[in-house]
C-alpha cells in the first residue's frame, strides 16, 4: 500500500515516526548538545558571567563545568568531590534555575564524557577553562576524540577580557618568544566580551577594541559591564557549522574590513547524509610552533580573498588544501624565487577560518586551530536567506605571526592558488577526457 492511501488518523505513534523517517531531512540539532568554551584571565569577569548563568532565571538548562569557582564560593562549598578507585569524581549540583554545575581540576574532557550520562537534563554545556589555559587543545579534541564528537558539538569559544588590563596582558613578552596566554585566548575566540567597559574612558575603550581586532578581525566583540549580556549573543551561535547547524555568514568578517589596525605590538618596529562532510582533520608537526621572533606581540590577522569557486577542498590534488597545509604544517608559502637571507617565511598561526565554494555548487567552512584544520560542508539552505548566502564572499582569515607584510602574503597566496587551481582543473579535464574516450571505445566494441 502506498503512503498516499494511508489514513494518517489511524496511524499509531510508532507508525507515524516510521513514516517520518522515510522522508529525507536534516539531522535534528538535539542529536548533539552544543558546548561553549569560556576563557579569560583571573579578574576579567569570567566568574561573574558564570555566576549569572548559574543563578539567574534565564529559562535555559545549561550544564556548567567550572575550573575556577572565583566569586561563586557559595556554590563551591556545596560541591563535593568523591574519590573513586580510579579517579576524582566531581559531584554534579542541580541549581534552582534548572542548571547543573560541577568543578574539575583537569581539562574537563572527562567531565564532559561523564556529563553525557545525564543527557536529557540539559540543553547546552558551558565549559570554563582556567585563567592561564590555552583553549586550543580542548577545541582540537573535537576533531581527535571520536567519543566526544558523538554527543557534543562545539558551538563557540568566548573570551572575557578586562578592558583596563588586557593591553598589558597581550603585550607581556615571553622569554622564548612564544605566544602568551592572553594572545592565545583572544586569537582563538569567536566572541570577545570587552568587559569592565565602565572603568575606562570611551577613547581607551576604542583603542583596546582596535587592538583586539588587530589580533582577531573575525571575532564578534561586545562591550559589557559586570559581564551583563543577553545569552543569545553567546550561546547557539553554531560558529563551527555542525552538521545540523545553520551557517551564519556574519561570523566571518568581510574582505573589505581593514586588517591594518594599530599593531598589537609594543615594539615600534613591528607597529607597521545531511549534505555534510568532514575530511579527516590533519595534525602535523609544525616547524613554526615555537616562534623565534624577538617580539612576542607581533600577532595580527589577515583576510585573503578566494576565487569564486575552486575544484575541490580535499584530496591530494586540491590546490587550496595544499596551500592551507603548507601554511599550518610548514609555516611556508610557495615563492617564485629563493628568499633573501633573513626573509624566509615564519608563519605561526593560531587560528584559521574560511568560506569557499566548489565548482559543484557546494559551500564549505574552514575551521583551523594551530596545525589541525577541517573543511565542513554547509548544509543546503543553511543560510538565513538565499540573498544572504550570495553576499558571502569566499575568503580565508589567518590569525597569528608572520603576517606583517600583509599585501605581500596576500599576493603570494592568491597567485599560488590561481596557478594551483589552473593545474587542478587541467588535471581533472584530462581525467574526464580519458574517461570519455574509454566510454566511446566501449560503445564501439558493443556496436561491433
Amino acid at each position: 500500500m502506498s503512503t498516499e492511501e494511508l489514513d494518517l488518523e489511524d496511524l499509531h505513534v510508532d507508525d507515524e515516526l516510521a513514516l517520518a523517517e522515510d522522508v529525507p531531512q536534516l539531522v535534528e540539532t538535539s542529536t548533539k548538545v552544543p558546548m561553549t568554551i569560556v576563557t579569560g584571565y583571573l579578574g576579567s569577569g569570567k566568574s561573574t558571567l558564570l555566576d549569572y548563568i548559574l543563578k539567574e532565571q534565564h529559562g535555559r538548562r545549561i550544564a556548567v563545568i567550572m575550573n575556577e569557582f572565583g566569586d561563586t564560593s557559595d556554590i563551591e562549598s556545596k560541591a563535593i568531590s568523591v574519590q573513586s578507585d580510579d579517579a576524582l569524581v566531581e559531584e554534579w549540583l542541580e541549581l534552582n534555575n534548572g542548571c547543573l554545575c560541577c568543578s574539575v581540576r583537569d581539562t574537563g574532557l572527562t567531565a564532559i564524557l561523564n556529563l553525557m550520562e545525564k543527557k536529557g537534563r540539559f540543553d547546552q554545556i558551558v565549559l570554563e577553562t582556567t585563567g592561564v589555559a590555552d583553549p586550543a587543545p580542548i577545541i582540537q579534541a573535537f576533531w581527535n576524540e571520536p567519543a566526544l564528537n558523538l554527543d557534543v558539538s562545539l558551538d563557540a569559544v568566548v573570551s572575557v577580557v578586562d578592558a583596563a588590563g588586557i593591553e598589558k596582558q597581550i603585550q607581556d613578552p615571553r622569554p622564548d618568544g612564544s605566544y602568551n596566554e592572553a594572545q592565545r585566548q583572544v586569537a582563538t575566540a569567536d566572541v570577545i566580551l570587552l568587559n569592565k567597559a565602565d572603568l575606562v574612558t570611551p577613547d581607551d575603550l576604542d583603542r583596546v577594541e582596535a587592538l583586539l581586532r588587530t589580533i582577531n578581525s573575525t571575532a564578534l566583540i561586545h562591550r559589557t559591564t559586570r559581564s551583563a549580556i543577553d545569552l543569545a549573543l553567546l550561546l547557539d551561535l553554531n560558529i563551527y557549522a555542525a552538521p545540523s547547524a545553520p551557517f551564519r555568514p556574519e561570523t566571518l568578517a568581510p574582505f573589505s574590513q581593514p586588517d591594518t589596525a594599530p599593531s598589537a605590538s609594543s615594539c615600534d618596529g613591528c607597529a607597521s547524509g545531511t549534505p555534510h562532510e568532514h575530511p579527516h582533520p590533519h595534525p602535523h608537526p609544525s616547524s613554526s610552533t615555537s616562534a623565534s621572533s624577538p617580539h612576542a606581540n607581533d600577532i595580527s590577522s589577515l583576510t585573503i580573498p578566494l576565487p569564486a569557486s575552486v575544484p575541490s577542498v580535499t584530496g591530494p590534488h586540491s590546490a587550496l588544501y595544499a596551500l592551507v597545509s603548507a601554511l599550518l604544517w610548514e609555516g611556508q608559502l610557495p615563492r617564485g624565487s629563493p628568499p633573501a637571507p633573513g626573509q624566509a617565511d615564519a608563519f605561526d598561526l593560531l587560528r584559521t577560518k574560511g568560506f569557499v565554494r566548489t565548482d559543484d555548487g557546494h559551500e564549505w567552512v574552514l575551521q583551523g586551530v594551530r596545525d589541525i584544520f577541517d573543511f565542513a560542508r554547509v548544509p543546503a539552505g543553511a543560510g538565513a536567506t538565499e540573498a544572504d548566502a550570495r553576499e558571502v564572499e569566499p575568503k580565508l582569515v589567518l590569525i597569528g605571526r608572520g603576517l606583517t607584510d600583509k599585501e605581500g602574503v596576500r599576493r603570494r597566496f592568491v597567485e599560488a592558488l590561481e596557478e594551483g587551481v589552473r593545474r587542478e582543473r587541467e588535471a581533472l579535464g584530462a581525467v574526464e577526457e580519458g574517461e570519455s574516450e574509454e566510454e566511446e571505445d566501449e560503445d564501439a566494441e558493443m556496436e561491433g
